[in-house]
């Protein structure tokens, strides 16, 4: 009966060992497959990484060309207008530089027009006196003092006027006065204090033409560039500072010419 029962168990035992065996090897079958396939996988994915880091390189260098492009195109822009903007600047500014043109033309022949009254004024109101002909100390004293009147009248009391008529009897009384020079020069400060620009231009003019070694050429010829600065001639205003540093580079008038071409 033992016998039976032991007989029975290892046939029982031999079944569910018989049984289990092709589902481990099936299990492991599966398994080997899985690993297959896992294998396959990870060698796709490692070899699409360059295409798929070519294709990211090629997006960003499109990208950047595209940034580039659009770059260029407002640089374009740009361009157009500053062109734009320096054709126009360069149109007015040859209007301007006519304008300026006829304006000094029309100024030169007024200037020419005045000079020539004035030249005919003069010769009729300043009497010459004869050669050799000196004044007497008290002639020289009365002179001075006609001088020094007829100038605190235009430097301390700003009656341009009346000073420059004084001077101006000044010279018809005394032409060959050592004076004779400053009161033309202050003649032409007493005009363009009157704002009469046009004459004081003459006046400093007869001052350079005749006296153009004496101390007050300098100052003539910087008072003359103001002059036509005052007129709107702003061209030979710089033209007359630039000569005055030129000729007259010593002289305290040359520190105010440069100055003045500063500003």
């Amino acid at each position: 009966m033992q016998k039976i029962v032991i007989c029975f168990l290892l046939i029982l035992f031999l079944s569910l060992v018989s049984g289990c065996l092709p589902n481990t090897l099936a299990q492991r079958s599966d398994l080997e497959e899985m690993k297959r396939r896992l294998a396959v996988v990870e060698k796709a994915t490692v070899s699409s990484q360059p295409k798929q880091l070519f294709g990211k390189q090629i997006e960003g260098q499109a990208t950047m060309l595209a940034d580039l492009r659009a770059d260029v195109d407002a640089l374009r822009i740009e361009l157009q207008r500053v062109s734009g903007q320096y054709e126009e600047a360069e149109y007015q500014r040859k209007q301007l530089h006519d304008l300026l043109t006829m304006m000094r033309s029309e100024l030169e022949l007024k200037v020419s027009h005045l000079e020539g009254q004035l030249a005919v004024q003069s010769a009729k109101r300043l009497p010459v006196k004869p050669r050799g002909e000196t004044m007497s100390a008290g002639e020289e004293v009365g002179a001075n003092d006609q001088y020094d009147v007829a100038l605190s009248l235009i430097q301390k009391d700003k009656k341009f006027a009346e000073g420059r008529k004084e001077l101006q009897q000044f010279l018809r009384d005394h032409p060959k006065h050592e004076l004779a020079v400053n009161a033309i020069y202050w003649i032409g400060e007493a005009y363009y204090g009157e704002k009469q620009y046009e004459k004081s231009i003459l006046q400093f003019q007869d001052v350079l033409q005749k006296y153009a070694k004496h101390a007050k050429a300098s100052a003539a010829m910087l008072k003359q560039g103001l002059a036509f600065g005052a007129l709107g001639d702003k061209g030979m205003e710089k033209t007359l500072l630039q000569k005055v540093l030129s000729e007259y580079p010593k002289s305290a008038e040359a520190k105010k010419a440069g100055a003045l071409l500063k500003k």
